[in-house]
């Protein structure tokens, strides 16, 4: 038996980890297939969800310590980010927004276009303990989660 992760969607596909014993892998499963397609095995993934790009054609993976990208059919991940806990494109797909802990706090990141040098966006405060948010449909708030799941929605 196998558990789940979270999971995001993109067309008639969802992206999701998949856990089994010490095992995780990132698979994708389209509506109309029998079986979901296993995209990566290892590393083992930690419990961000995966994300798409904006185009539909890659999901998007936080694993240790990194941010990766790998095609919806599959091959080889290509690394987008180091030193990522959580990450999400905008809707627009222009911006890559992550969180990135540094000597104990996690801040927040904007990377335009995604995979540029990173940069803070130090005009949100985060609550200690974020780990992790969502864009608003216009990007213009976030609704974060901290290590007690309490919501916070800033903007």
């Amino acid at each position: 038996g196998a558990g789940g992760g979270g999971g995001r969607e993109a067309g008639g596909s969802v992206a999701y980890v998949r856990a089994a014993g010490t095992r995780s892998e990132l698979v994708v499963k389209s509506i109309q297939a029998a079986l979901p397609v296993p995209l990566v095995k290892e590393p083992l993934l930690r419990g961000a969800p995966p994300t798409w790009t904006a185009d539909g054609t890659r999901v998007c993976y936080v694993a240790t310590p990194d941010f990766w990208c790998v095609g919806a059919a599959g091959g080889t991940p290509q690394r987008l980010m180091a030193e990522v806990v959580f990450a999400e494109f905008t809707r627009d797909g222009r911006a890559l927004i992550f969180l990135r802990s540094e000597n104990g706090k996690t801040r927040l990141f904007g990377s335009s276009p995604p995979g540029a040098e990173p940069r803070v966006l130090d005009t949100v405060s985060l609550p200690d303990g974020t780990k992790s948010f969502r864009l608003s449909p216009d990007g213009t708030k976030l609704l974060l989660r901290d290590s007690i799941n309490h919501l916070w929605l800033v903007g």
